[in-house]
């Protein structure tokens, strides 16, 4: 299941009994509800090909990309593969909200990984929100907010103490107080890569 909610709904804790969710058990019929703008249990389809369209602007790689019945909840879940390859290849699911841009949005959905899953070095995987032009790696934002963000929730390893594959969960950030060229590793105990703590530590006033 993907979720996408609009900025009316506050989550209070990341359970799923807490918040909007808690109105739909197992996620039942949770598309219904007027703050959620896109909702997918991949039920019905029998090939990613069918995303096309119906719910998604675009799948990218769908060679790599399939419907599986290996599934947290309910019978099915779209499968991607990350072959080995000397070259990124972007497999994803798309979807463009040209005319209803939203200033504040949050995402629930359900992952699982493989379990020899291993990359070398940079993988950028997960979900990804963005908005603007981007105009591509090793650019910052602009620092007056105008130009374009990034924030992709990831699995990446990047060196914090105790990381095992896949990686913890954390945010890649493109924003205009990012403190690298190639964006800012954001982790759930405040700690920021390139390594400190983050703003809302160093400043909590």
């Amino acid at each position: 299941m993907l979720t996408f909610l609009t900025s009316s709904i506050t989550p209070t804790a990341a359970l799923a009994d807490s918040g909007i969710a808690a109105g739909y058990p197992g996620d039942k019929n949770i598309a219904s509800d007027p703050d959620v703008i896109l909702a997918d249990d991949f039920e019905s389809y029998t090939s990613i090909n069918q995303l096309i369209g119906a719910k998604w602007t675009n799948v990218q790689h769908t060679e790599y990309a399939s419907i599986s019945s290996d599934s947290f909840a309910g019978a099915k879940s779209v499968k991607m593969t990350l072959p080995v390859s000397s070259v990124p290849i972007g497999t994803g699911m798309i979807k463009k909200f040209p005319t209803n841009a939203q200033d504040v949005l949050f995402v629930r959905n359900y992952e699982k990984w493989d379990s020899n899953y291993k990359v070398n070095g940079s993988n950028h995987n997960g979900i990804h929100i963005s908005g603007g032009t981007l105009p591509g790696p090793g650019i910052p934002a602009p620092q007056d907010g105008t130009g374009f963000f990034i924030f992709m929730l990831q699995n990446n390893i990047q060196g914090v103490a105790g990381e095992t594959d896949p990686g913890y969960d954390h945010v890649y950030a493109y924003w205009p107080k990012q403190r690298d060229n190639y964006g800012d590793h954001w982790f759930p105990d405040g700690w920021v890569v390139p390594g400190a703590k983050g703003d809302w530590l160093l400043y909590p006033s």
